[in-house]
Formats: C-alpha cells, sequence, structure tokens
C-alpha cells in the first residue's frame, strides 16, 4: 500500500484485504483495482494557510484602556439588573 509499517496501516492493510476477499466471493470484485486504492478511503484537508496577526503591546493596552463597553449578549446593558 506504499505506507509505513505500523500497527494502524496494517490494521488499514488487513481491512481493504478482507474488503477485497468479500468482493471477490460476492461476485462483485473491481478487475480494475480503482475500488480499493487509499485515495478513495481519506479525504484531502485543505491547510489553513491564513496568517495569524497577533496584536501588539500597544494596541491590547490601547484596547484596554478604550471605554466603550464589549457587549456578549444581545440584550445589550438593559439586561443588567
Amino acid at each position: 500500500m506504499g505506507l509505513p509499517d505500523t500497527p494502524e496501516n496494517m490494521k488499514l492493510a488487513e481491512m481493504k484485504a478482507k474488503q477485497i476477499e468479500f468482493d471477490i466471493l460476492a461476485g462483485h470484485f473491481d478487475e480494475t483495482l480503482a475500488r480499493y486504492k487509499l485515495q478513495t478511503m481519506l479525504s484531502v484537508v485543505a491547510p489553513d494557510i491564513t496568517p495569524k496577526i497577533t496584536p501588539t503591546l500597544k494596541e491590547v493596552w490601547e484596547k484596554y484602556l478604550d471605554p466603550t463597553p464589549i457587549l456578549s449578549c444581545d440584550r445589550g446593558l438593559s439586561g443588567l439588573s
């Protein structure tokens, strides 16, 4: 299968062999082997390449000193008693 020899990959290879064996017995064997390729079992995840912007100490300090209240709910300040 072209994978490193690990217990997880060994289990994957055994499962693939069982699938091929079952398909042969059931009369559904794919002679092109396309059904049994590893790519059909894995999904590709695109990496997150968006840059992470860390605020400077000055920006954090200015935000701390900002008198504008930060509301965390839709009710605003009227919900406070």
